[in-house]
């Protein structure tokens, strides 16, 4: 592992540096995309009549397009990106020097070369698969672009799985969330502020931004769906990726689009017999793993569903899938019946769609489940072209139903927008709920709206490890709650609870133990014994014991909570996951390493049905074996463990969050009791630098780190080994 230790950055890295904010800086103003033209050669000029006119038509096409004429910009650009696919036009000179170098880039999709001799650049670009073709015209390359980005749109619609992928309910939650949040005021203003926003971004054809400003209401929502503007792949990327702000601020066209269907559906003289419909797109080869693996359980589609009654115009959506070296093709044989379509309409388009008789199309609204039947090999020899048959089901597998149901009831005592916000903290993305609840807080009118969004802020900056900034929105939400009359005590029990975990996670264990026995002391008063509120009162109060060392008092904690979660709550609940994960982590710090372990292996295999495979929790879990087996001195088992955690709190929470900081310490404690003092100090000195921005200089973390960094500096210096040293506690 290479030293973390600042070096002296060369021309050439500053250079690329700086390059690399540049792309960052363009990416941040294009969040709308879900892909992007390069056009890369030496002579482009944008003013000149030869690039001027293809520019504007790529623009009808595609929102972002930018300009390079040298290939190090280029693929420094191509290097920033990763949720967005790329087209790229290039020159034949730079063609074939830059296409050996980004050709195995995933996200890199397809690639037309545009030059004067086409015979002399066809023959080194057959060596490519994502070379398109070689072009001495742009009209060409024009009709190529709109076949593939319309491929490439049918390839991008998320897909979850029954018991594969655990996003599954959380996808049907996010469906009713969506459609249920409606402004009092959807007309001109909502789409005016819509226009607004996408002036703001870069690459959005100011053509069609006006065409919506000032036709927006002359048609259909299913025809500004179909047209080939940026609706249709900002809406499909928003769906997939979570987007929030772009969810709210296209909730209108959601609920519109959602209600013409419905509309449509409802004025459909439907038979009760079943009909096929059919649906050609590429997925990637994990995706199509899943589905294997899930064969006769469920999948949902989750955004809104095109598809068509002609199987010829669907298998050759499926085979353009062939272009992209990672993907399957695909051909969905879709059987439906009408009578189990209530909640998930559809409608035939022809009529309204922007193509209008091109391509028989049927629309079916966000988030259609369908149970997965025979999956058929369409070509033996590349194992690249398969068959799925599907029946549109409105069935529920019953233990994911009760759980489904449990949190449908939960969120449905939260008021409007605000579910959408709930769903982020279930799906475990503190970030988007963050930026969430600050613009609900921005726009609150009502001192009951600013205490709940206080409340939430206060939780997901609790979650990335801001305990200060938890506080700060806890205490306003409790100063407003503390005065409402009648006073609600459930929420003033909420804000003591998580102003004790703040304190907590501070190491203030007096003020944290005050906090926690004031929220308990209002639950015992209106709850019974056994009431599953009572849960995270009693973990929290047990964890705290933990930190105290009062192991004997934290277990009879736990176990009060285990009881409760066994007899109240639903089987695949992941509170009775958290029941378990804790009864291991306290019989760890017993000794009782059998007894620990069992309790882990059920977290697991809980964790595994409810949650999606990036959850913290299942990080958290991931942290207290690698904790245990370090305990153990089994230390390859225990940086497996660490290193599966790793990974997931990097990509859910900020680089500079405290469980990332704490991952770090723990990998450094194994390197250090292998005395590897090197690779220790490397792992400390990264914990280190989070601990100092994160915590007081006086948090007892912050010190042992530096205790252990200055032994393993006396330790490397000296070149002698270490002995005799006391494991840390998990």
């Amino acid at each position: 592992m290479k030293s973390i230790s600042p070096k002296q950055s060369s021309p050439k890295n500053s250079n690329r540096s700086r390059r690399v904010s540049i792309v960052a800086s363009l990416l941040e103003k294009s969040i709308l995309q879900n892909f992007l033209l390069i056009w890369l050669d030496p002579h482009i000029d944008k003013s000149q009549n030869q690039y001027k006119k293809p520019l504007a038509e790529l623009q009808r096409l595609v929102a972002s397009i930018n300009t390079f004429t040298t290939i190090d910009d280029c693929i420094d650009f191509i290097d920033g990106i990763q949720e967005t696919k790329v087209f790229m036009i290039v020159s034949g000179s730079l063609g074939q020097s830059i296409v050996p170098q980004i050709h195995d880039k995933t996200h890199v999709d397809s690639i037309y070369v545009y030059c004067r001799d086409a015979e002399l650049h066809k023959k080194w670009s057959l060596s490519w698969s994502k070379v398109k073709d070689v072009y001495t015209k742009t009209e060409p390359i024009i009709d190529a672009l709109e076949i593939d980005l319309k491929r490439c749109d049918q390839d991008f619609i998320a897909i979850s799985v029954n018991g594969i992928d655990p996003s599954f309910m959380y996808s049907q939650l996010l469906k009713e969330a969506l459609l249920e949040t409606q402004d009092e005021d959807e007309n001109h203003k909502t789409i005016q502020e819509f226009v607004e926003y996408c002036r703001l971004q870069d690459g959005l054809d100011e053509s069609q931004i006006s065409k919506l400003e000032q036709s927006y209401n002359r048609y259909s929502p299913i025809y500004w769906y179909t047209a080939p503007y940026f609706l249709y792949s900002t809406l499909n990327r928003a769906l997939r990726v979570l987007d929030v702000d772009i969810m709210l601020k296209m909730g209108f066209f959601i609920r519109h689009l959602h209600h013409n269907i419905q509309q449509r559906f409802n004025c459909m003289n439907l038979k009760s017999s079943q009909f096929t419909v059919y649906r050609g797109q590429g997925l990637s080869k994990t995706d199509f793993e899943k589905i294997k693996k899930a064969k006769n359980g469920l999948m949902s589609f989750n955004s809104f569903l095109s598809t068509t009654t002609d199987e010829k115009v669907a298998d050759k959506f499926s085979r353009a899938a062939f272009k992209n070296a990672e993907n399957v093709g695909i051909l969905f044989v879709m059987t439906i019946t009408p009578s189990l379509c209530n909640s998930t309409p559809f409608t035939c388009i022809n009529d309204v769609s922007f193509y209008r008789d091109k391509e028989k199309e049927i629309l079916f609204s966000t988030h259609t489940i369908f149970r997965i039947g025979q999956i058929e090999s369409m070509n033996h020899d590349n194992n690249r072209h398969w068959r799925i048959h599907l029946t549109l089901t409105n069935d529920s597998d019953n233990d994911l139903k009760d759980l489904t149901d449990l949190k449908r009831k939960e969120l449905a005592r939260i008021r409007g927008k605000s579910r959408l916000g709930q769903l982020l903290i279930l799906l475990d993305q503190p970030l988007k709920a963050k930026k969430f609840y600050e613009i609900l807080l921005q726009e609150a009118q009502s001192n009951a709206d600013k205490a709940y969004y206080n409340h939430q802020l206060g939780g997901v900056h609790y979650k990335m490890g801001e305990c200060l900034q938890a506080i700060q929105h806890y205490e306003a939400a409790l100063k407003i709650n503390e005065n409402r009359n009648p006073i609600n005590h459930k929420y003033v029990a909420q804000d003591y609870q998580g102003i004790g975990a703040a304190y907590h996670r501070m190491q203030n264990f007096q003020q944290a133990l005050s906090y926690y026995n004031k929220a308990l002391d209002i639950k015992k008063k209106s709850l019974k014994p056994d009431h599953p509120d009572l849960i995270s009162n009693y973990n929290s109060t047990a964890f705290l014991f933990v930190a105290m060392r009062q192991y004997e008092k934290a277990l009879i904690l736990f176990k009060k909570a285990l009881e409760i979660s066994e007899n109240k709550l639903p089987k695949l609940d992941p509170r009775l996951a958290h029941s378990y994960h804790n009864m291991g982590l306290i019989y760890g710090q017993m000794g009782n390493q059998a007894e620990a372990l069992s309790y882990m292996r059920k977290a697991y295999k809980k964790f595994k049905k409810t949650l999606p495979s990036n959850h913290t929790s299942l990080a958290d879990l991931y942290n207290t074996m690698g904790c245990l087996y370090h305990k153990m001195s089994n230390y390859k088992k225990a940086l497996l463990y660490f290193n599966r955690s790793l990974p997931i709190y990097q990509v859910t929470s900020p680089t500079d969050n405290i469980s990332v900081a704490d991952c770090y310490a723990n990998i450094g404690m194994v390197y250090f009791d292998m005395n590897d003092f090197s690779t220790a100090s490397q792992y400390y000195e990264k914990a280190l630098n989070i601990y100092q921005i994160k915590l007081p200089s006086s948090h007892y973390d912050q010190l042992e780190i530096q205790r252990k960094l200055e032994l393993c500096r006396k330790y490397m210096q000296d070149q002698t080994p270490h002995n005799n040293r006391k494991t840390p506690p998990i």
